[in-house]
């Protein structure tokens, strides 16, 4: 516990230190900033700077609900892109604290605290030094500055790492009810699905009463994501709304090769939306850990990477190398292979660096990830 402090404080002042360079050396994108949705002009720069891009919708949502009846055309439906869990949480917040970025990244750090405590209990196939590195590069991965800001990311990996270390000590209903809820968060979370029926499949006696018992705990993974489903179809007149806004932002679905194809087509930049250099590195790294998370931590959180790699690469690279966050099996895996102390080396180095950059430039309204 003291070591996960003691590196969440070191890189929390690390990421405030960037941010006050950042205020004074960082030109602002006035264009980017004129152009997106805001719920209200900057206040606090140094506090707003953690709630760009989507951190907006979450405040939005988390004072106003899911009704945007006074905003624009397109924005009325925006909403929906958004799962409920994480503004929940934030709302509750609002009611002891006003500020509702506060309230957010209340949440967050605390979820990421959580988190990095069931990492460390995530024992299959993982030492305890592979897990305490595997601490250490989420704290300075190049975007973890997302896991403290009003995102969902800390929220969903609180809970989908707790579905594994709960199915893990057989506890079946509870790692179903924890991937339920997590589906509230992020729709990706009914992927915890597969790998948790290998491992029950795996443990089991197979005592047919039992068998039919825990295979009824199933049921509860696609909890969340349908109840926000018939919300939509309430609040929007149609329960696939959240997936026509994704369809809007990430284009529709194809082969796992579409994302690729789409980069090239759209004249590769450092910075883009669908076509960064970045996200295709990010991606490329992503697929060739594949094989080794197999080898080296099974067959279930194998199958779980695989699926969060490949979904997303059926449409687009953008946001990916935030998206690749939840995936703790690659943490997981790097924690492994940070053994060798040239990799830990150059995973410590290139990782604070483009930490920074990164959130420099995600403070002042350009895009990231």
């Amino acid at each position: 516990m003291r070591r996960i402090l003691g590196g969440f404080a070191i890189t929390r002042l690390y990421l405030l230190l960037v941010l006050i360079i950042a205020a004074a050396y960082v030109p602002f994108h006035r264009a980017n900033y004129d152009a997106n949705f805001r719920v209200r002009a900057d206040s606090a720069p140094i506090l707003d700077s953690w709630a760009r891009w989507d951190g907006q919708w979450y405040q939005y949502i988390s004072v106003n609900g899911y009704d945007t009846s006074q905003l624009g055309p397109f924005q009325q439906t925006a909403t929906a892109c958004f799962f409920p869990l994480y503004p929940l949480l934030m709302r509750g917040v609002n009611l002891v604290i006003s500020e509702p970025i506060i309230s957010g990244m209340l949440v967050s750090n605390l979820c990421l605290l959580l988190f990095l405590m069931v990492l460390m209990r995530l024992e299959q196939r993982t030492t305890a030094e592979d897990r305490e590195r595997a601490v250490w590069y989420y704290l300075i991965f190049p975007t973890s500055f997302f896991l403290s800001a009003v995102y969902s990311e800390s929220l969903f990996l609180l809970l989908s790492a707790g579905a594994f270390l709960a199915a893990q000590r057989g506890r079946w209903w509870l790692a179903c009810l924890l991937a339920g809820i997590s589906t509230a968060c992020r729709p990706v979370g009914v992927l915890l699905g597969p790998p948790l029926l290998l491992l029950y499949l795996q443990q089991i006696e197979f005592s047919p009463r039992r068998l039919r018992l825990d295979l009824l705990a199933f049921i509860l993974v696609p909890l969340g994501v349908a109840l926000y489903a018939l919300h939509c179809k309430q609040m929007f007149g149609d329960p696939l709304a959240f997936v026509q806004c994704q369809d809007i932002v990430r284009y529709s679905g194809g082969e796992p090769w579409t994302a690729f194809v789409r980069f090239f087509e759209q004249a590769p930049a450092w910075r883009g939306f669908h076509n960064a250099w970045p996200d295709f590195f990010c991606a490329v790294l992503a697929l060739l850990a594949l094989p080794f998370i197999f080898l080296r931590l099974g067959a279930a959180q194998g199958i779980y990477a695989s699926l969060l790699v490949l979904i997303p690469l059926c449409s687009s690279l953008i946001s990916f190398q935030r998206m690749i966050l939840v995936s703790f099996p690659h943490l997981l895996l790097l924690g492994q292979l940070g053994g060798n102390r040239w990799v830990d080396r150059i995973a410590v180095l290139l990782g604070a660096g483009m930490l920074a950059f990164n959130f420099a430039a995600f403070s002042h309204w350009f895009w990231v990830a």
